[in-house]
């Protein structure tokens, strides 16, 4: 049987192993669907090409991830905003109206319509506290009515007028 060649291990410098790091993070952006991971990688990779200095292309490759994760950021964030305007419309649950407040903070941490996202969030966390109440309510309720239930049927039972007897000794 032939032996396989053995493959030496490249010694790289510190220099090209940052670079390709950072090349590799700026390149698997493609696999990734969350836009605010999108930016944070494109960030993370402009920073090891800022530590570069003037190696090889590193200034370019920097520059080109900014302004990729600028226009991410504000692509990502409108859409998500508009996204969380038809999920707002269509809520009726509670996890619906935090689901959709969580969007909103999110587009706002990216000074995406600020203001309307702040409005919004309260707008949920109203209908979070107003199903709350509801269901405080309803359970309230539910109790009262059980405790009455059991009030009839005692009433009803032929141990009542054994029970009477005891309470009107004391």
């Amino acid at each position: 049987m032939p032996q396989k060649p053995v493959r030496k291990k490249e010694k790289l410098s510190k220099e090209e192993s940052l670079y390709r790091s950072a090349v590799s993070l700026m390149d698997a952006v493609d696999c990734v669907s969350r836009f605010e991971v999108i930016v944070s990688s494109l960030n993370d990779a402009a920073k090891k090409f800022e530590k570069l200095g003037d190696y090889k292309d590193a200034v370019l490759r920097k520059e080109e991830c900014l302004n990729n994760a600028k226009d991410i950021a504000v692509n990502g964030a409108a859409e998500v905003f508009n996204t969380a305007l038809g999920k707002l419309g269509c809520a009726k649950t509670k996890s619906d109206f935090i689901d959709v407040a969580q969007d909103f903070k999110l587009v706002r941490k990216f000074d995406y319509k600020r203001e309307e996202c702040n409005k919004n969030i309260q707008c949920c966390q109203k209908r979070i506290r107003r199903i709350e109440t509801i269901a405080a309510f309803r359970r309230y309720v539910i109790v009262i009515c059980i405790l009455v239930i059991c009030t009839l049927i005692f009433i009803n039972t032929p141990l009542f007028p054994l029970v009477k007897k005891l309470l009107s000794k004391f």
